[in-house]
């Protein structure tokens, strides 16, 4: 488990091994880091057009294995693949990681804004916009099988509200907005069905995240 902070061209972590064992790891990096992912062992550091890699040692330390150059802003990285959004071309490009040296640039959807990304066996979940004159964003399903040339399969359009996290688990995607929790059966691609949703009127959400049967959410409390 991680907790990570970052600030101009450096960052720091609390790297947890257990409840009792925790230890604070920095890393530095060129330009302005936009966000931060610990995937299997690799500590990523995303900044604009660029990714920094970092191998998470046993002992914790941080040990730099590559810096590369991608087309746009990393936004999200899962299963040996890093997607990149690119506003002006509107395109969410895909790279390869698989040896986290070199990021080899393997596909791409349309997309001009994107709030969040999720992989589930194969296929590509998101919330996004994929015109600039949409007024608002939709739950976008790409089947990625044949990575080069991503299909989309259906859309769930979200009206008046603003979407941050989403998670998909057994044919089900589950996902926050400013107030709401809505849940979706997406067993059927083609078309994504809303089966609940579930009012967060007083905290909001920052974060989720779910484990078993329980559905973890971050947000904020609301005095008013």
């Amino acid at each position: 488990n991680n907790g990570c902070k970052n600030t101009e061209g450096s960052f720091e972590c609390v790297q947890c091994m257990s409840l009792m064992t925790c230890k604070k790891v920095t890393g530095a990096v060129n330009g302005a880091i936009t966000d931060i992912m610990t995937v299997d062992g690799y500590l990523y550091a995303f900044s604009s057009y660029h990714i920094d890699v970092f191998e998470i040692t046993e002992t914790n330390e941080l040990i730099q294995v590559s810096g590369d150059i991608v087309d746009g802003i990393p936004i999200y990285i899962k299963d040996g693949l890093l997607f990149v959004l690119n506003e002006k071309k509107h395109e969410l490009f895909i790279y390869s990681t698989e040896n986290n040296v070199n990021f080899d640039k393997v596909g791409s959807v349309n997309m001009t804004i994107v709030m969040n990304v999720y992989i589930d066996n194969a296929m590509l979940y998101v919330i996004g916009l994929e015109n600039e004159y949409d007024d608002n964003a939709s739950y976008y399903i790409f089947d990625i099988s044949d990575i080069a040339d991503p299909q989309k399969k259906g859309a769930y359009l979200f009206e008046n509200t603003n979407t941050n996290n989403s998670f998909v688990k057994d044919g089900y995607a589950y996902i926050s907005t400013d107030n709401r929790l809505i849940i979706l059966d997406v067993s059927d691609p083609l078309n994504p069905v809303d089966v609940t949703n579930a009012s967060l009127e007083k905290t909001g959400s920052l974060g989720m995240d779910m484990n078993g049967n329980y559905l973890y959410l971050a947000g904020h409390h609301d005095e008013n």
